[in-house]
């Protein structure tokens, strides 16, 4: 005989099925399930909230993944909001963890239209490029802070259109490896 309860997490504030089964004379198993499709979470974090349930960890969090594991996860955060703002991703892009800060390096792609334009009105395409930035930031820490509640201090950027190249700076309220091994 099952059992089908849905509900929002306590602490987290996500959907959750609970599902009690009972099956010959063992106690009822509680699985949870978490609907993370509908947040539009990754495989790589489904997998770990599943593998965790599996266990019998009743809280999970979202970041109880491996630093390599979170690096991925960001990329692609990173990269969906390149293609929000600019319909273009990154050519490439290098994750790293320093203390309470993540460092994205990436090259771009310039946009074909700006890129004209810098030719001809370089201080008018830097002011598009200093307002772009701007959403780009705005974007990425709200990604950032709903998808794997971290709370954002700042975000630093900047961009060079020259060689394509952009630095951008995540400065977290605490080190990286806290949200890392934090469990609900």
């Amino acid at each position: 005989m099952e059992q089908h309860n849905a509900g929002k997490s306590p602490k987290s504030g996500f959907p959750v099925l609970f599902v009690r089964s009972k099956h010959k004379k063992q106690f009822g198993i509680l699985i949870i399930v978490i609907i993370l499709t509908s947040f539009g979470l990754s495989i790589i974090v489904m997998n770990n909230f599943l593998k965790l349930a599996a266990y019998g960890v009743r809280s999970m969090n979202p970041l109880v993944l491996s630093a390599g594991q979170f690096k991925q996860e960001l990329t692609k955060v990173y990269n969906e909001v390149n293609l929000q703002l600019f319909q273009i991703g990154v050519k490439r892009l290098r994750v790293d963890f320093v203390g309470d800060r993540i460092l994205f390096m990436t090259y771009h792609r310039r946009v074909p239209a700006i890129r004209s334009v810098d030719e001809k009105n370089r201080e008018l395409t830097r002011m598009m490029d200093i307002l772009l930035i701007d959403e780009f930031k705005v974007l990425l820490k709200e990604r950032l802070e709903v998808k794997y509640e971290i709370k954002v201090v700042s975000i630093l950027k900047d961009y060079d259109p020259e060689t394509e190249l952009s630095a951008t700076v995540v400065v977290l309220d605490q080190n990286v490896e806290t949200y890392l091994q934090r469990q609900s």
